[in-house]
């Protein structure tokens, strides 16, 4: 699953990536999706993310663009940024989201 965020100029290939591999969801600039019982919501906008997050809907929210790795909670919804993996700032860094701990744990690479 997919969002867009400052790579829009990328979605003829993305569209052919989801083409190819039907597990892949293009879901344009914000993705809902339920997995192990949680309502999860993921953007690259934090404002966008924030805003979502607010109306507690979502057990989780994630969001990029800042690539500055942070959990918090917003209500009863945790909201997290998982960083970036390719280094720009210095610290790489993901995240692995628990469903069952309903847990964000951020991993150091």
């Amino acid at each position: 699953d997919l969002v867009l965020g400052n790579n829009e100029y990328e979605l003829t290939s993305f569209r052919q990536m989801a083409q190819v591999w039907p597990q892949t969801t293009l879901h344009g600039y914000m993705g809902r999706v339920c997995i192990g019982g949680k309502v999860i919501c993921f953007t690259h906008l934090p404002w966008d993310a924030h805003k979502e997050a607010a109306t507690g809907k979502y057990d989780a929210v994630f969001y990029g663009h800042t690539h500055k790795a942070e959990v918090s909670m917003l209500g009863n919804t945790i909201l997290a940024n998982p960083g970036e993996i390719q280094g720009r700032s210095g610290k790489c860094s993901f995240a692995v989201y628990d469903t069952e701990t309903n847990k964000v744990t951020l991993i150091p690479i």
